[in-house]
């Protein structure tokens, strides 16, 4: 499955998947810290607990801010260690690419006229 995925991303030249390895929450918790010494996917549980003592597999958009996304970013990229299989081979994320592509998507949406004039009228 993920050799497929990784095939589809080359062909397509796309580059957006979004795996992590030990599991989702350790994108979360680079938006609070380093993420470094996590081991275990009980390990990167607990982590983000310190920081989102509530969590439950949701998080309510005011705790997570653009300016967090964005270290989140540079943490996730830092810590890229796929030596090209495409995927984390020890802990680490490549969704920080997918959400790169997004908010490049989002800012040149931001500067199309059509985009504006739409979020104007519902807003």
């Amino acid at each position: 499955m993920l050799q497929e995925l990784r095939s589809y991303d080359l062909s397509a030249n796309i580059k957006m998947s979004g795996l992590i390895n030990p599991k989702f929450e350790y994108w979360l918790l680079l938006h609070f810290d380093d993420g470094d010494a996590i081991t275990s996917s009980r390990t990167c549980s607990d982590r983000l607990r310190r920081h989102l003592p509530d969590y439950d597999k949701g998080v309510a958009a005011n705790k997570i801010t653009r300016e967090m996304v964005e270290t989140a970013i540079r943490r996730a990229s830092q810590r890229d260690n796929n030596n090209d299989s495409g995927w984390p081979v020890t802990t680490g994320t490549t969704v920080y690419r997918l959400v790169r592509h997004i908010l490049a998507a989002e800012k040149r949406c931001l500067n199309c006229s059509s985009y504006a004039r739409y979020h104007s009228l519902q807003g």
